[in-house]
């Protein structure tokens, strides 16, 4: 597989292409750096030295020998490659795609580049509206992307590979899995969209994902939710069922939630009551929701400040799985589901190699993101719940164990108004920081380490209102708060401590 960046200058295309490497681990090559290399200097000195046409002849060197390349690879092009007819027509043979930014965003990006631009010595901004307008039909004859940011950050990594996707679907190859059990999963990568466009009847997805992915299911129905914990109210409830009455589903219909995991929680909830029960389908969008909220059959709403109190366990008729979607989240969102992913793993493991070689993906999730590295997080994790949920379905036993950090994790999150995995994670660490465990004390630090801003919540005096909040919780007995713990990794168990303690002890 060969890709091909085409664009102006200033449009990123080097930048891009060393992105789209990194996180696929396979080569790049830059036309310019070939260029100078073989002719042991700058593009400027060439220039001044033997002229553009001399430069020209080398650039097309240069691209001949990257076309005669096999494997894997990405290829950043030179500004002016397309004005060679010979070098347009090679690309046309190729997965060429177009890196487009509006001549503002171009301009700002060539005024801040130190670098020397021979063509646009002097006057830059004339003389790039003059390449602009002369280049811009040659650009658009091939699959264009158009790149609106100032700067390339890895949320915008997955939109960028989807369109590239659309364009040429033998790009960026994956393989999909398919795991049996409570209820069906499909991991498939780099087909979130794909997945999402086929899905029939009616999507419900969140402000956020409409924003960003909104125009790729354009042709179904959409229903429209708040983001986070604001779209898992009655409130939403009652306008979902009104929003489907509106539209004559019926009971052989199926609605499909493509979101994170107040959507899926909705979306699982409302298709559960709706006229006693219709289809329903995830494709969850955040990597929390991917590892955690989306596997398993839990479907909530909350009321009265109280998670997840009003719900039922229903099982979708199938779990679509894209790890490369949960990118455009963004960090702090990231860390919600490493946390999930890694709280599962110290439940279900006594494996050194496995619990570190997660704790290895986690860290590189959040600071440097790979794709191959990000599929084996998600689909270990999913492997992990499956396995709880398949033998405990309904959360009688095991799966109880799952609440590790949540007792805790629920009041801190309701009451500071903070993410779902921050307060896990700061559960777990009220829980487990005085573990002698070398592997527990690897992933507190890192949970520490993640969530340092936010560690004196910690500290904080313990109210009345969050005893309450704690006595609410839906795991406890008539008389006992319930909390997991852990002897070592793969060890949980609950221990039931009397509700008299917290309230002697605030």
């Amino acid at each position: 597989m060969s890709l091909f960046l085409v664009g102006m200058p200033g449009a990123g295309k080097s930048f891009i292409g060393k992105k789209l490497s990194n996180f696929f681990n396979i080569a790049f090559y830059d036309t310019d750096e070939i260029v100078e290399k073989r002719a042991g200097k700058e593009i400027k000195d060439i220039f001044n030295t033997y002229g553009e046409a001399y430069f020209r002849k080398l650039e097309s060197e240069a691209l001949n020998y990257c076309l005669s390349l096999e494997g894997d690879f990405i290829c950043s092009t030179g500004g002016g490659i397309l004005e060679d007819s010979e070098n347009m027509s090679r690309l046309k043979g190729q997965n060429t795609i177009y890196i487009n930014k509006n001549f503002e965003d171009l301009l700002s990006n060539v005024e801040r580049d130190k670098s020397k631009r021979p063509l646009l010595s002097g006057s830059r901004s004339e003389k790039l509206k003059v390449l602009f307008d002369r280049r811009k039909s040659l650009f658009e004859s091939f699959p264009t992307v158009d790149f609106r940011s100032q700067e390339f950050v890895n949320e915008n990594l997955p939109p960028l590979i989807y369109r590239i996707k659309n364009s040429y679907p033998d790009c960026f190859r994956s393989e999909s899995v398919t795991l049996d059990g409570i209820h069906p999963i499909r991991f498939d990568p780099m087909k979130a969209l794909k997945n999402v466009e086929e899905a029939s009847g009616i999507v419900f997805l969140s402000e956020s994902v409409k924003r960003i992915y909104g125009d790729f299911v354009e042709n179904i129905d959409q229903f429209v939710l708040p983001d986070g914990e604001r779209s898992k109210t009655s409130q939403s409830l009652n306008a979902s069922w009104e929003y489907l009455i509106e539209k004559g589903v019926t009971r052989g219909s199926c609605i499909t939630g493509f979101g994170g995991g107040t959507i899926t929680d909705l979306t699982g909830f409302v298709a559960s009551t709706f006229k006693r029960g219709i289809d329903f389908s995830f494709v969850p969008t955040t990597l929390l929701a991917q590892v955690d909220a989306s596997i398993g059959g839990k479907n909530a709403i909350n009321i009265g400040g109280v998670k997840n109190i009003c719900g039922t366990f229903n099982f979708p008729e199938i779990v679509l799985i894209d790890p490369l979607i949960t990118l455009s989240t963004g960090l702090e969102e990231l860390k919600n589901g490493v946390v999930e992913g890694l709280k599962v793993a110290l439940v279900v493991h006594n494996d050194k190699l496995i619990l570190m070689n997660q704790l290895k993906r986690a860290k590189q999730i959040l600071f440097n993101p790979t794709f191959d590295g990000l599929n084996q997080f998600v689909l270990q994790s999913v492997k992990d719940k499956m396995k709880i949920v398949n033998e405990d379905p309904y959360e009688k036993h095991i799966r109880k164990y799952l609440n590790l950090g949540h007792t805790y994790g629920h009041v801190f999150e309701t009451t500071y108004k903070i993410s779902h995995g921050e307060a896990v994670a700061l559960g777990m660490i009220k829980k487990l920081s005085d573990s002698e465990n070398v592997i527990i004390s690897e992933y507190v630090n890192f949970f520490r380490e993640i969530f340092s801003e936010d560690l004196n919540i910690l500290k904080r005096d313990w109210t009345t209102e969050m005893t309450q909040k704690m006595f609410n919780d839906k795991k406890n007995t008539e008389d006992s708060v319930v909390f997991v713990n852990l002897k070592e990794p793969g060890k949980a168990f609950t221990e039931n401590i009397r509700k008299e303690y917290f309230e002697s002890n605030r």
